[in-house]
């Protein structure tokens, strides 16, 4: 924290900044390193119907995790999810996970124009500023181009429907199959809420519905009458793989115990993936099996990953990998009770059974490509089955789940997260971000932005309406590069009124007065101090002033303030608004002396008087605020978990295009504090340890 100034020229205090200087940036930048984007998603059946309750999550990365979380949000009665978000400035695509089964999932979406739209399911399958998979270009056809090839371990011939070879029966190079059936069934949202009630994503079917999985519970098409036509059609898959799905018959009172016991295999959907998943199919799209008699049954075979790159060439099916059948001696696992791999519902509304699966080995992940993880959901693939109404037994086959809502608040069971409370439904919760202050304004300094660093986050609980019920803001102070006792606070842009109570806060002094809500008193907008004083959650080892931002020192694990906010009554997200809302340091616990994000209003508390004194030039009436005359912060906000710099090292020298992206009024460099292409940085100038 030494008084050292990059870049500025100093100025008389009280003077407006008339004299010559040189500005690191154009007057009106404000250092975001995030951008407003309006988020416009529908989520709808097959058939068009919009689907109601779908939790749909925005990400920056590949993964369904906080730290890359964008917008956690439920589709409306329309199929809507609407609203505004604040994404890193650099970001141009994001990925949209619906998690409901029957709409196309971990879709790739274009950040055009400051907005995410798209329409996920629907006729289209994926309509709207989508990216699309892309798979090689086929320059050849495999050598097994023949109408029936062997397995390379089980000596089941495998074959294409018509005796037909690959090259005639599957478009390349997304596996769909050239003998759809020209008709396309219209799922309904209905169904999808049945199958979601049965499987939803990422649960257990084992502590959700074990009854599936019973001994008695069958898991193949019992046919029982003569000539029946047999329609297998594509609802969803979830994998990560790229799935191979076939099908075998035997005599019902003879069923398979071994392998040499089924002769042939015929490939009913070579690569079950979803157009803009690695594959080319859309919800509804079925396939015709064959025609059966009474006494014959239907099972599947799902290869895992059998869809697969022979050469930088062409893909062909292998299917020398994991195979599970719905017979399930015949899969790998020696345990009993994992050797399951596809369930078995009807649906009486709908008179469709519905097949699900689980791809990997439920028991050794050894055995599962990339070493994954089985989660027991048995919907990575999931299909139909239908024929004449009868044709096909119901004796020994499992219902399925139509769903049940204990609290009456219209949020199935299966989808909400309080099935016992109708006041709350869902919780959301943002990604880790990154809050850089300076603190002795309206002085600058060294301008390593490390005086006092914060991590934070907000966890959201809504209602079955989307309006929010109660809120959690997660605060860690990472380091302290100061002598100054800083306290944090958060003002946000709604009236005290609308808030119940507060808990969680970290005080150890006696300067902040609290309302009986547990809000900051004296405030028209409602200001939480999640922490009075840095102590309250990290203490240096040593006694030494600076806690982590000198690698020479001892690094001390902070704790965190986690503090609750209860509404009166649930708030709409518009009246919330968007983190990082208004966060401020207070000076050394002087309750006048706060510092903001450029261009952010104080609160009712600050000393108004030191506006435009010592170095700092901000212009209430013009709405400048924390800025120098050279146009420097004293804090700034990364959207991202942030590395910030040792002690006293300038953010510029460490960053190393930090001037330039300021310059340019944020045109170049927008990942100014990644490091992209490893130029971005001075290594030696960031705190790692």
């Amino acid at each position: 924290m030494s008084a050292v100034i990059i870049g500025a020229c100093k100025r008389e205090p009280g003077k407006g900044g008339e004299e010559s200087v040189d500005k690191i940036a154009p007057d009106h930048f404000n250092y975001e390193t995030t951008k407003k984007v309006a988020v416009n998603i529908r989520v709808l059946a097959p058939n068009g119907d919009p689907i109601k309750g779908a939790k749909v999550q925005i990400t920056s990365g590949a993964k369904a995790d906080s730290s890359a979380s964008l917008l956690t949000s439920m589709s409306d009665d329309a199929g809507y999810v609407k609203g505004d978000i604040t994404v890193p400035s650099y970001l141009d695509t994001v990925i949209v996970m619906p998690n409901y089964i029957g709409v196309p999932n971990n879709v790739r979406v274009l950040v055009k124009d400051n907005a995410i739209s798209a329409i996920l399911g629907g006729p289209d399958g994926v309509s709207g500023n989508v990216v699309l998979v892309q798979r090689p270009s086929f320059l050849k056809f495999a050598s097994l181009n023949s109408p029936r090839f062997l397995a390379e371990d089980d000596n089941i011939a495998y074959e294409y429907p018509g005796n037909a070879s690959l090259q005639d029966a599957v478009e390349q190079p997304s596996g769909k199959p050239k003998y759809l059936d020209k008709d396309r069934d219209p799922i309904n949202a209905n169904l999808l809420s049945f199958i979601n009630n049965s499987l939803p994503e990422g649960r257990s079917v084992v502590s959700h519905h074990n009854e599936f999985l019973s001994n008695s519970a069958i898991s193949s098409l019992n046919i029982v009458a003569d000539n029946t036509d047999v329609f297998l059609t594509f609802v969803y898959e979830n994998a990560s793989y790229l799935n191979t799905v076939g099908w075998y018959k035997y005599r019902t009172n003879d069923p398979p115990t071994k392998l040499k016991d089924i002769k042939t295999v015929t490939m009913a959907f070579p690569n079950a993936s979803s157009t803009g998943d690695g594959g080319g199919l859309v919800s509804g799209q079925r396939v015709k099996i064959g025609n059966f008699d009474k006494g014959w049954s239907i099972g599947f075979v799902l290869i895992a990953n059998g869809w697969t790159a022979e050469s930088s060439n062409y893909y062909k099916v292998s299917t020398g990998k994991n195979k599970y059948f719905s017979n399930a001696v015949l899969n790998p696992e020696s345990n009993a009770k994992n050797k399951k791999h596809s369930v078995l519902l009807y649906d009486d509304l709908n008179d469709v059974f519905v097949v699900g699966f689980e791809d990997l080995n439920r028991q050794n992940s050894n055995a599962n490509e990339w070493g994954l993880v089985s989660d027991h959901d048995f919907n990575d693939l999931v299909l139909y089955a239908k024929a004449a109404n009868g044709a096909i037994s119901k004796t020994g086959v499992t219902e399925i789940d139509k769903g049940s809502d204990k609290d009456n608040d219209n949020v199935p069971d299966s989808m909400d997260e309080f099935p016992s409370d109708p006041k709350r439904a869902y919780t959301a919760t943002t990604g880790w971000s990154t809050l850089a202050f300076e603190d002795q304004w309206p002085k600058t300094a060294d301008y390593d932005l490390n005086d006092l660093v914060v991590n934070y986050r907000y966890k959201f609980t809504s209602n079955a309406l989307n309006n929010i019920v109660d809120m959690t803001g997660e605060f860690t102070v990472l380091a302290v590069g100061a002598a100054y006792e800083n306290g944090f606070g958060v003002e946000f842009p709604f009236s005290p009124s609308l808030v119940s109570k507060v808990t969680g806060q970290k005080h150890i002094k006696s300067y902040i007065q609290k309302a009986a809500n547990g809000l900051e008193a004296g405030q028209p907008k409602a200001v939480i101090i999640p922490f009075d004083n840095y102590k309250a959650l990290i203490n240096n080892y040593g006694g030494a002033y600076f806690v982590n931002t000198k690698p020479s020192m001892e690094k001390d694990a902070g704790d965190t303030a986690k503090v609750y906010i209860v509404f009166t009554s649930p708030v709409s997200l518009s009246t919330l608004g968007a983190a990082p809302f208004n966060p401020f340091i207070i000076c050394n616990m002087k309750r006048g002396y706060e510092v903001h994000l450029p261009g952010y209003e104080p609160t009712a508390k600050v000393d108004k008087s030191l506006f435009r004194t010592e170095d700092d030039n901000s212009d209430p009436g013009a709405k400048r605020y924390y800025q120098t005359v050279s146009n420097w912060p004293w804090a700034i906000n990364i959207a991202e978990p942030f590395a910030y710099p040792t002690e006293e090292s300038p953010i510029n020298k460490a960053y190393l295009k930090f001037l330039d992206w300021a310059s340019s009024n944020g045109a170049l460099y927008k990942d100014w504090y990644k490091n992209t292409s490893g130029t971005y940085r001075n290594s030696a100038l960031i705190y790692s340890k």
